[in-house]
């Protein structure tokens, strides 16, 4: 899926990611790295409530899903909820690359789905049964 944005619109999109990347690197826990993600969907959602686009409500609702899944599994775990899943720090280190995979994608007009994909099975980690899968060894981030 190759998005098809006006430049203006592609050049708020990538410096927008580019700065939630910026701050992420610098969050000193994984609380502040989960707040600078949420920016990166909040760009999609001004974007598309511009410019209709259906894609970008697809790239929402994946950014979404992610940020919510990673949310309740962050905060689970600061009140000692759930406390047999722990989030590898490879977590937010790989939610960082995959981040960089999609502006790169944006900015260049390639296909954004397999960083999607990626963000997914970075969310998907934070389940109780992707918890299960990546400790099995059957799923890789």
């Amino acid at each position: 899926m190759i998005l098809q944005l006006q430049n203006e619109s592609k050049k708020l999109i990538v410096d927008e990611l580019r700065y939630v990347l910026q701050k992420m690197l610098d969050a000193k826990d994984v609380s502040q790295q989960l707040f600078y993600f949420s920016g990166a969907n909040g760009i999609i959602n001004r974007i598309f409530n511009l410019h209709d686009d259906d894609n970008l409500i697809f790239i929402h609702e994946i950014m979404q899903s992610a940020y919510n899944i990673l949310n309740i599994r962050v905060n689970e775990s600061l009140r000692g909820i759930n406390p047999q899943i722990v989030l590898p720090k490879i977590v937010f280190q790989k939610l960082v690359t995959a981040l960089q995979d999609l502006s790169t994608c944006i900015n260049s007009d390639s296909d954004v789905i397999p960083a999607l994909v990626q963000i997914s099975k970075i969310a998907y980690v934070a389940t109780g049964n992707g918890y299960y899968l990546l400790k099995k060894g059957t799923l890789k981030l």
